[in-house]
């Protein structure tokens, strides 16, 4: 075989092997624009969705007005301050950042909570005038609703802009299923923990919520699913060292809390 031979098969094995590296490389290339893309649309459509999430907050107390609201003292809007705070800065590694809260006392005496994108907060007073009967109860609820407004988590829905939405209306868009309302417990639970607050609380709330299923149907819709979501963090409890069977204690909310209460009676 002459050298001449040799030499040509020689260029020819670089040139395919040139080839076939610059083509892989393209194709990686290729792949990882692709991936950057779909990150970019994630990213843009979950900030679609908030911010529409947000505007449809903003036609919801457009209806209900100032007398749809209970005006707080100075002193309770602190003490949610605090809370959210207190809620927020023991759980950093979860919230590396957080939103300015906002929170929402609705007039009306079916008992429901509810938030929105951006750290809005919506509390009904009748479920802290007849449900949340101390200091745990409501953070239950905050660590519930926190975690889901910090972390976006809403249903995408057909929502057809009408500029008046009512309480059943929202309640119907923000409505989750069983199974990513069981996860949320499950996350609502170690932030409760980490700020001190007592997780038991947590059960309680959905054991409320059980045994009064009736009131909380526009909540929940289905409200077979309300026992469903109690055997579920019943299991999760049982698997969780050291927290068997936790029942609330007993014993003196902060006074923030008071001041809240006294709010809501004397707009009665």
């Amino acid at each position: 075989m002459s050298s001449s031979f040799k030499q040509g098969l020689h260029l020819k094995a670089f040139f395919l092997i040139m080839v076939l590296v610059c083509g892989c490389s393209l194709l990686g290339g290729r792949d990882q624009s692709h991936l950057s893309i779909r990150k970019a649309l994630s990213v843009e459509n979950a900030a679609e969705m908030s911010n529409h999430m947000q505007y449809l907050g903003t036609d919801y107390l457009n209806s209900l007005g100032q007398k749809g609201l209970v005006q707080l003292s100075k002193e309770s809007k602190e003490y949610l301050l605090e809370m959210h705070h207190r809620i927020v800065s023991n759980n950093e590694l979860v919230f590396p950042e957080s939103s300015q809260p906002s929170f929402y006392i609705i007039d009306q005496s079916s008992p429901f909570h509810f938030s929105l994108p951006g750290g809005h907060y919506f509390i009904s007073q009748g479920l802290l005038k007849k449900y949340l009967a101390n200091e745990d109860l409501l953070a239950a609820v905050l660590a519930i609703e926190i975690f889901r407004s910090e972390k976006n988590i809403y249903e995408k829905k057909v929502i057809v802009p009408i500029g008046n939405y009512e309480t059943q209306k929202m309640l119907s868009v923000v409505r989750l299923p069983l199974s990513t309302r069981g996860e949320i417990n499950k996350w609502a639970y170690l932030l409760m923990k980490r700020s001190s607050y007592d997780p038991g609380a947590l059960l309680n709330l959905i054991q409320l919520k059980n045994k009064n299923a009736i009131d909380f149907a526009a909540t929940v819709g289905n409200i077979s699913t309300i026992s469903r979501e109690e055997f579920n963090y019943k299991n999760f409890l049982s698997r969780t060292p050291a927290e068997n069977n936790v029942a609330v204690l007993e014993k003196n909310s902060a006074r923030g809390f008071y001041s809240l209460r006294n709010d809501i009676l004397r707009d009665n």
